[in-house]
This record gives structure tokens, sequence and C-alpha cells, in this order.
């Protein structure tokens, strides 16, 4: 049986103001992409955010970023927040390596991918916890790295607790991006990492 007065399938498609403005009755999904629009609005606040380095020069940072390509796929992802030396420099990179190195050995540990097939909620829990603690050790290692990079030229003379502050600073942006990225996902549409991702793509896309 067709609908749309024979006309099939073609009688569902809407076009996409069409499925907005459905969307946007519907006041679940509503209270939902205004949630979701929220925590965009807090991202791109956190971006302007810098954290304090003594000696830091923008201009040397623009120039280091000009010439090398992954400082320019980090700046591309993180809306430019590594531009800013912002506290949201890191962005999501840490968490997706550390869940891609979890995945892998949990495929490779046989207790671990025992436990997780066995171990129903419980291991998921743990799963989850171990990836949050690689996450941080991740961002610190990634936050010496690429303040060693940068280099006096861009930083200034950092004596070791000044890198320690910075690193801190950073690590904790991170963990709070991968918090956001979690109340997306259970009070927004989608998945709220990837969501995230996203923002920061059309966030430096003007630059």
């Amino acid at each position: 049986m067709s609908l749309g007065g024979g006309l099939g399938d073609k009688g569902l498609k809407l076009s996409l103001a069409d499925t907005l403005r459905l969307a946007w009755a519907d006041s679940d999904l509503r209270s939902r992409l205004l949630f979701v629009l929220m925590i965009f609005g807090v991202y791109a606040l956190g971006i302007q955010i810098s954290v304090p380095i003594r000696g830091f020069d923008p201009n040397q940072l623009e120039n280091l970023i000009k010439d090398n390509p992954f400082f320019m796929l980090i700046t591309t992802l993180g809306g430019g927040a590594i531009k800013r030396l912002s506290v949201f420099a890191l962005g999501l990179g840490p968490y997706i390596s550390a869940s891609i190195i979890m995945q892998v050995l949990t495929m490779t540990t046989p207790a671990w991918k025992k436990e997780l097939q066995e171990g129903g909620e419980y291991a998921r829990r743990q799963q989850n916890r171990r990836t949050r603690i690689l996450t941080i050790v991740l961002c610190f290692a990634q936050a010496f790295a690429l303040l060693q990079y940068m280099g006096e030229g861009v930083t200034g003379n950092l004596t070791p607790f000044d890198k320690v502050g910075v690193a801190i600073f950073w690590t904790c942006g991170a963990m709070f991006l991968l918090w956001l990225g979690e109340q997306v996902s259970e009070r927004g549409i989608g998945n709220g990492v990837s969501l995230l991702i996203f923002a920061g793509i059309v966030i430096s896309l003007p630059g």
C-alpha cells in the first residue's frame, strides 16, 4: 500500500527545511537540539580562553603552524585552539588515541577480552575507566611534546614547573571536553565526541 496518493516512497521525502521544522516542533527534539547548541557555545567560548604562559609570542606560533602540516591539522580539528594556546589546545585527540589503543589491547589481551565479553555493564565501566586513565597519561605526554616542539621562540624560557602547570591546564581542558561530549551523547543528539570535532572544524572554517 503506497502513501501520498500513489507516490510511494516519494511521498515520504521531505526537504531539509521541512525536516528541521518538524524536528523543532517536537518538544523533546527541540530541547535536545538547544542543549547541543549550548554545548557548542561553551566549546567556542573555551577556545578563546588562553593558558597564561610567560613570554608567549603569537606571531612565532602563527609562523610555526603555517610551516607544519601537523599543526595545521590540529588547528583545523580543534577550532584554532592551539593558535591561542587555549585550555582546549589538546582537543579530543588524546581521548581518541586512548580509545584506539585500548581497543587494540582488549582484542590482544585474553583476560580483558573475556572480561568485556562476559562482564556486561561492569566490564564496560572498567574499560571506560582504563581509557580515561590512559587519556590523562597521553594528555601530559602530548602537552610536554608540544611545548618542547614549540621551543623558546614561541613559549619563552619556561621552567619545568611552568611546563607542568601548562600541562595540567591542557589536561583539565581535554577532560572537560570529554565530559561535554558525554553530556551531548546522553542529553543531546548523536555522538558527542564526533559532534565536538565537527564543531571545531566549523569554527576553524573562517580562518
